[in-house]
């Protein structure tokens, strides 16, 4: 809820008109072909079984309608070796501070309490085809992981992935073992049939 309130507000400011709802993925409270594009970000991976929401959500999208997902699942990537980096920063902040419980308290961009599936991006790619949907692409994406950085060095940060951004789309578009490995994300797309 306060996500939607969040994005409702963000709409607001850009005088944007958009219709918000709440409902349950697994039983989404719309009627079936009314959209022609459906977007998932960061959701799917929280699910034990996917298939379920993947399926409403593709219920709901217009024949020819594009199916878009992005999600972070628990993976090795290049986000794994940033969260050894991060730890080092925030134990050295807790030493600083006295906080001596938290010194050695691994940080991860996704907290381990947070229940994140495993699924091979194969899986959804595999749900995404049984719920309906052709043309079905999916990509391990995102080579630039969250760091643990001062404002200043996170402003140098943000500059040069903004320089390295043609680097970056090469990397979202390749398929191959160094892109499997190390990408944050798997992005998914596809049209219904």
């Amino acid at each position: 809820e306060t996500a939607l309130k969040q994005a409702e507000a963000n709409f607001n400011r850009l005088f944007l008109g958009a219709q918000f709802i709440i409902s349950d993925m697994n039983n989404l409270c719309l009627k079936e072909k009314q959209f022609d594009i459906v977007f998932s970000g960061g959701v799917l991976e929280f699910f034990d079984n996917a298939q379920k929401p993947i399926d409403e959500m593709v219920r709901v999208l217009k024949p020819g309608g594009i199916f878009a997902a992005n999600l972070v699942p628990n993976k090795f990537s290049i986000q794994t070796i940033a969260d050894v980096e991060r730890t080092v920063a925030c134990s050295a902040m807790n030493l600083f501070r006295g906080r001596f419980n938290d010194v050695f308290r691994m940080v991860r961009n996704i907290p381990t309490d947070y229940k994140v599936s495993a699924l091979p991006l194969k899986g959804y790619l595999d749900m995404c085809r049984n719920a309906g949907l052709n043309s079905v692409v999916g990509l391990v994406t995102s080579p630039f992981p969250v760091l643990a950085l001062p404002l200043s060095l996170q402003r140098v940060y943000v500059n040069l992935m903004q320089k390295l951004t043609p680097y970056w789309r090469k990397f979202n578009a390749t398929k191959n073992l160094f892109t499997k490995n190390l990408g944050i994300t798997y992005t998914i797309y596809g049209i219904k049939a």
